[in-house]
């Protein structure tokens, strides 16, 4: 996966009545990730969570978030920062990076 930066985070999927989505997620969901104005796709894992299980709303999360096109975003990425997850224009959900990965790491750097 050249090209790609990984990232630990604490999300938040907001619940319906925040505004949210109307039904729950999955481990693996896909929504666009913006930092401001600046956005782009992303695939968020969340920690023992399996692909096909369900996540559900109103709670936070550890999760590692891929960005598909870092390039994007590059000057946005910095421990600490906060992002919104979002379908369209309707924000989903929120978080917070925790630590930053690069694709050239070791895989036990984490």
């Amino acid at each position: 996966m050249s090209g790609y930066i990984e990232f630990n985070s604490k999300v938040y999927f907001r619940r319906p009545e925040e505004g949210g989505r109307e039904t729950p997620v999955f481990s693996g969901y896909k929504p666009s990730i913006f930092f401001g104005e600046r956005g782009t796709l992303s695939i968020i894992s969340i920690e023992g969570k399996k692909e096909d299980e369900l996540v559900p709303l109103g709670k936070s999360y550890y999760a590692k978030v891929i960005l598909l096109y870092r390039k994007a975003l590059m000057n946005e990425l910095k421990v600490g920062r906060s992002f919104e997850l979002r379908e369209g224009l309707k924000v989903v959900g929120e978080g917070v990076i925790e630590r930053i990965r690069y694709l050239n790491e070791p895989e036990n750097s984490w």
